[in-house]
């Protein structure tokens, strides 16, 4: 989903959307910097992890991606999200 599609005026009458874009910007930075790059780096490891052969199925040859495709795709909606929020500041 692109950050366009996302409704701001929905998504403005969130008290804790609210609280995030009123905060001053060196706060915000700060809140956005530590989760974006929390994010970025737990996802680049679930990334590394997955790539490991599985060898639950010795016959068959596979990754181990698929145990941790859910985890992905929240780390990957979770840096859309930041994106979103960010955009509704300015």
């Amino acid at each position: 989903k692109m950050a366009e599609e996302y409704d701001r005026e929905v998504l403005m009458r969130r008290g804790d959307i609210k609280r995030i874009i009123n905060m001053d910007n060196r706060i915000f930075e700060r809140w956005y910097d530590e989760r974006s790059c929390a994010t970025k780096v737990l996802l680049e490891y679930y990334r590394t992890i997955g790539s490991i052969p599985s060898l639950l199925n010795p016959g068959i040859e596979r990754n181990m991606v698929g145990n941790y495709k859910g985890t992905i795709e929240s780390l990957e909606r979770g840096l859309e999200y930041l994106e979103v929020i960010k955009n509704l500041r300015e």
